[in-house]
């Protein structure tokens, strides 16, 4: 029986790549990489600070934690912090992506729209 290159090739990369689900459900650390773990205490109470619109400092100084760290932990609970000077960059990815063909027809819609003439500013960012 004759295995050809293609073949060795698929097998080792099937091996390779069992070898890498093993590793990473056996030995990887947690992804807390710093600090301490939350209780549930401290989530029930970041929730109500959070929502009473209390200042990211001072809530930071009452956990002892970082601004970063309150800002990570609400945005990790679904929880909307009010924080100024704090800018969320994150984006949040739907669940189900638009095929390329959806995704052009949207792109062209929105470059029809911003060739109207007479349009301001905020109806060209609402149209796209």
């Amino acid at each position: 029986m004759k295995i050809n290159i293609v073949q060795k090739t698929s097998c080792y990369l099937l091996v390779k790549k069992r070898q890498e689900l093993l590793y990473a459900l056996c030995c990887k650390q947690p992804t807390m990489t710093k600090g301490k773990q939350w209780t549930v205490q401290q989530e029930a109470e970041l929730k109500t600070l959070v929502e009473s619109n209390a200042n990211i400092e001072k809530i930071a100084v009452t956990f002892g934690k970082t601004p970063g760290a309150i800002i990570i932990k609400c945005q990790r609970l679904g929880l909307k912090l009010q924080a100024k000077g704090y800018v969320n960059t994150s984006v949040l990815i739907p669940r189900e992506l638009p095929s390329i063909e959806e995704a052009l027809k949207m792109l062209a819609g929105a470059l029809k729209t911003a060739v109207k003439p007479g349009l301001d500013k905020v109806e060209v960012q609402r149209n796209g």
